[in-house]
């Protein structure tokens, strides 16, 4: 995930900024330099609460919001995932013993019906030659 993305829009009226950080009870915006990963940038600079560079930054032409780099907290996470895969497992093999028990039950039928098949041929055989007794 980026930290940093760009937004197209135009800001005329440095004045417009600063009614719209008063309106989100954001601190005034200041004309100021900020260093990012790629190097640095100037324009107008908002700074917003909890966040690590605490910047929103608008040139000229475009803006660019600077998001915080927060890494994901894998602590949290890895549990609940590995609780979700292990439970998608267990529903996995569910099914597959569900498919397993149906196949071994087509498997018997198939095999019935053969042996039914080849009694009927060898009577058949038997009554048209008239070699076997009856």
């Amino acid at each position: 995930m980026s930290h940093v993305f760009t937004v197209a829009a135009k800001v005329h009226d440095p004045l417009t900024v600063a009614a719209a950080c008063k309106r989100l009870s954001l601190p005034e915006p200041i004309q100021g330099t900020v260093e990012l990963f790629s190097g640095e940038v100037t324009g107008l600079l908002v700074h917003l609460p909890d966040w690590l560079y605490r910047g929103c930054l608008m040139s000229s032409p475009r803006r660019s919001i600077i998001r915080a780099s927060a890494a994901p907290n894998r602590d949290s996470q890895h549990p609940r995932q590995l609780q979700k895969l292990r439970a998608r497992l267990e529903h996995e093999r569910a099914a597959l013993g569900r498919w397993q028990t149906r196949l071994r039950r087509a498997f018997n039928t198939v095999e019935k019906h053969q042996k039914a098949i080849a009694r009927i041929e060898r009577q058949l055989a038997c009554l048209e030659d008239s070699r076997c007794p009856a």
